[in-house]
Protein backbone atom coordinates (compact mmCIF):
# COMPACT_ATOMS: atom_id res chain seq x y z
CA UNK A 1 0.00 0.00 0.00
CA UNK A 2 1.49 3.49 -0.68
CA UNK A 3 1.48 6.61 1.31
CA UNK A 4 -1.33 8.41 -0.81
CA UNK A 5 -3.64 5.48 0.11
CA UNK A 6 -2.12 5.19 3.60
CA UNK A 7 -3.16 8.91 4.73
CA UNK A 8 -6.44 8.27 2.43
CA UNK A 9 -7.12 5.82 5.29
CA UNK A 10 -6.19 7.53 8.04
CA UNK A 11 -8.44 10.96 6.76
CA UNK A 12 -10.91 8.00 6.99
CA UNK A 13 -10.26 6.66 10.21
CA UNK A 14 -10.16 10.05 11.69
CA UNK A 15 -13.63 11.30 10.68
CA UNK A 16 -15.47 8.21 11.91
CA UNK A 17 -13.48 8.55 15.28
CA UNK A 18 -14.55 12.26 15.36
CA UNK A 19 -17.68 12.14 14.76
CA UNK A 20 -18.77 8.97 17.28
CA UNK A 21 -18.53 10.93 20.12
CA UNK A 22 -20.48 13.36 18.51
CA UNK A 23 -23.52 11.12 17.47
CA UNK A 24 -23.14 9.52 21.09
CA UNK A 25 -23.47 12.97 22.83
CA UNK A 26 -26.78 13.43 20.44
CA UNK A 27 -28.47 10.28 21.26
CA UNK A 28 -27.99 11.19 24.73
CA UNK A 29 -29.13 14.73 24.52
CA UNK A 30 -25.97 16.44 25.19
CA UNK A 31 -24.67 17.48 21.66
CA UNK A 32 -27.19 19.18 20.11
CA UNK A 33 -26.53 20.32 16.09
CA UNK A 34 -27.82 22.79 13.87
CA UNK A 35 -29.87 21.30 10.88
CA UNK A 36 -28.60 24.46 8.64
CA UNK A 37 -25.09 23.94 8.86
CA UNK A 38 -25.15 20.00 8.57
CA UNK A 39 -27.33 20.47 5.63
CA UNK A 40 -25.22 22.73 4.20
CA UNK A 41 -22.07 20.66 4.63
CA UNK A 42 -23.28 17.55 3.50
CA UNK A 43 -24.80 19.00 0.17
CA UNK A 44 -21.09 20.57 -0.33
CA UNK A 45 -19.18 17.80 0.91
CA UNK A 46 -21.35 15.51 -1.62
CA UNK A 47 -20.31 18.42 -4.70
CA UNK A 48 -16.87 18.84 -3.57
CA UNK A 49 -16.33 15.38 -3.18
CA UNK A 50 -17.88 14.34 -7.19
CA UNK A 51 -15.20 17.40 -8.21
CA UNK A 52 -12.59 16.01 -6.63
CA UNK A 53 -13.35 12.32 -8.05
CA UNK A 54 -13.50 14.47 -11.53
CA UNK A 55 -10.25 15.43 -10.94
CA UNK A 56 -8.41 12.45 -10.00
CA UNK A 57 -8.05 13.02 -6.13
CA UNK A 58 -7.68 9.48 -5.93
CA UNK A 59 -7.35 8.35 -1.79
CA UNK A 60 -7.37 12.16 -1.27
CA UNK A 61 -11.26 12.59 -1.84
CA UNK A 62 -12.21 9.22 0.50
CA UNK A 63 -12.40 11.77 3.44
CA UNK A 64 -15.04 13.76 1.64
CA UNK A 65 -17.19 11.00 0.81
CA UNK A 66 -16.83 10.38 4.82
CA UNK A 67 -17.81 13.60 5.81
CA UNK A 68 -21.06 13.60 3.33
CA UNK A 69 -22.29 10.16 4.54
CA UNK A 70 -22.00 11.77 8.23
CA UNK A 71 -23.12 15.18 7.56
CA UNK A 72 -26.15 14.00 5.91
CA UNK A 73 -27.12 11.25 8.69
CA UNK A 74 -26.34 14.38 11.24
CA UNK A 75 -28.52 16.43 9.45
CA UNK A 76 -31.19 13.57 9.53
CA UNK A 77 -30.44 12.96 13.19
CA UNK A 78 -31.05 17.15 13.65
CA UNK A 79 -34.69 16.25 12.82
CA UNK A 80 -35.08 14.71 16.69
CA UNK A 81 -32.32 15.63 18.57
CA UNK A 82 -30.99 18.85 16.86
CA UNK A 83 -31.16 22.49 17.81
CA UNK A 84 -34.29 23.59 18.07
CA UNK A 85 -34.11 27.32 18.04
CA UNK A 86 -34.12 28.49 14.62
CA UNK A 87 -32.98 32.54 14.31
CA UNK A 88 -33.98 35.21 11.73
CA UNK A 89 -30.05 34.96 11.53
CA UNK A 90 -29.66 31.40 10.80
CA UNK A 91 -32.62 31.57 8.06
CA UNK A 92 -30.74 34.61 6.55
CA UNK A 93 -27.01 32.00 6.28
CA UNK A 94 -28.75 29.35 5.06
CA UNK A 95 -30.58 31.55 2.67
CA UNK A 96 -26.99 32.37 1.43
CA UNK A 97 -25.65 29.29 1.61
CA UNK A 98 -28.98 27.70 -0.69
CA UNK A 99 -28.24 30.78 -3.05
CA UNK A 100 -25.02 29.85 -4.15
CA UNK A 101 -26.57 26.20 -5.43
CA UNK A 102 -28.21 27.83 -8.95
CA UNK A 103 -25.02 29.12 -9.42
CA UNK A 104 -23.23 26.15 -8.71
CA UNK A 105 -25.17 24.31 -11.47
CA UNK A 106 -24.92 26.19 -14.12
CA UNK A 107 -21.49 26.93 -13.54
CA UNK A 108 -20.41 23.36 -15.04
CA UNK A 109 -16.97 24.43 -14.03
CA UNK A 110 -15.72 22.22 -11.58
CA UNK A 111 -13.19 25.20 -9.88
CA UNK A 112 -15.99 27.53 -10.10
CA UNK A 113 -18.30 24.95 -8.05
CA UNK A 114 -15.68 24.37 -5.52
CA UNK A 115 -14.62 28.20 -4.72
CA UNK A 116 -18.95 28.46 -4.48
CA UNK A 117 -19.49 25.31 -2.29
CA UNK A 118 -16.36 26.38 -0.44
CA UNK A 119 -17.64 29.72 0.39
CA UNK A 120 -20.90 28.43 1.38
CA UNK A 121 -19.12 26.16 4.19
CA UNK A 122 -17.76 29.14 5.34
CA UNK A 123 -21.55 30.51 5.72
CA UNK A 124 -22.76 27.02 6.84
CA UNK A 125 -20.61 27.98 10.22
CA UNK A 126 -22.66 30.96 10.70
CA UNK A 127 -25.91 29.21 12.16
CA UNK A 128 -23.24 26.79 14.46
CA UNK A 129 -21.30 29.96 15.32
CA UNK A 130 -24.03 31.73 16.55
CA UNK A 131 -25.74 29.14 18.85
CA UNK A 132 -22.12 28.36 20.10
CA UNK A 133 -22.06 31.81 21.77
CA UNK A 134 -24.93 30.97 23.80
CA UNK A 135 -24.54 26.90 24.11
CA UNK A 136 -20.71 26.14 23.65
CA UNK A 137 -21.29 23.05 25.42
CA UNK A 138 -24.02 21.89 22.52
CA UNK A 139 -21.10 21.28 20.37
CA UNK A 140 -17.83 18.87 20.94
CA UNK A 141 -15.16 20.42 20.53
CA UNK A 142 -13.41 17.31 19.94
CA UNK A 143 -15.14 16.38 16.29
CA UNK A 144 -13.54 20.21 15.54
CA UNK A 145 -10.34 19.05 16.25
CA UNK A 146 -10.64 15.84 14.60
CA UNK A 147 -12.19 17.33 11.45
CA UNK A 148 -9.63 19.57 10.78
CA UNK A 149 -6.75 16.20 11.70
CA UNK A 150 -8.73 14.31 8.35
CA UNK A 151 -8.33 17.46 6.71
CA UNK A 152 -4.62 17.64 6.84
CA UNK A 153 -4.24 14.20 6.28
CA UNK A 154 -7.20 14.25 3.38
CA UNK A 155 -4.71 16.88 2.07
CA UNK A 156 -1.27 14.60 2.17
CA UNK A 157 -3.31 11.35 0.41
CA UNK A 158 -4.26 14.06 -2.56
CA UNK A 159 -3.26 12.16 -6.02
CA UNK A 160 -3.06 15.34 -7.67
CA UNK A 161 -2.75 18.83 -6.27
CA UNK A 162 -5.21 21.15 -7.84
CA UNK A 163 -7.63 23.97 -6.63
CA UNK A 164 -10.26 21.90 -6.95
CA UNK A 165 -8.76 18.63 -5.32
CA UNK A 166 -7.36 21.34 -2.10
CA UNK A 167 -10.02 24.07 -1.87
CA UNK A 168 -11.96 22.79 0.47
CA UNK A 169 -10.19 20.40 2.62
CA UNK A 170 -7.62 23.30 3.40
CA UNK A 171 -10.57 26.26 3.72
CA UNK A 172 -12.16 23.71 6.32
CA UNK A 173 -9.42 22.88 7.68
CA UNK A 174 -8.62 26.52 8.63
CA UNK A 175 -11.81 27.64 9.44
CA UNK A 176 -11.66 24.21 11.97
CA UNK A 177 -8.54 25.56 13.53
CA UNK A 178 -10.35 28.86 14.47
CA UNK A 179 -13.64 27.51 15.71
CA UNK A 180 -12.27 24.84 18.16
CA UNK A 181 -10.55 28.11 20.17
CA UNK A 182 -13.61 29.58 19.64
CA UNK A 183 -15.82 27.23 21.23
CA UNK A 184 -12.83 26.35 24.42
CA UNK A 185 -12.97 30.50 25.39
CA UNK A 186 -16.89 30.60 24.88
CA UNK A 187 -16.92 27.87 27.91
CA UNK A 188 -14.75 29.70 30.10
CA UNK A 189 -17.26 32.96 29.52
CA UNK A 190 -20.08 31.07 29.96
CA UNK A 191 -19.44 28.67 32.46
CA UNK A 192 -18.44 31.29 35.33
Amino acid sequence: MDAKSVYGLVSVAVTLIGIAPYIAGMLRGHTKPHMFSWFLWGFTSWIVMAAQTWDHAGAGSWAMLTAALVCTSVFILCFWVGEKNITRADWVMFSIGLAAVPAWMITKNPLLSVVIVSLVDLVAYGPTIRKSWTKPRDEVAFMYMTAGTWQAFSLLAMERFTLVNVLSPASLLCINCLFVPYLLIRRRFTDG
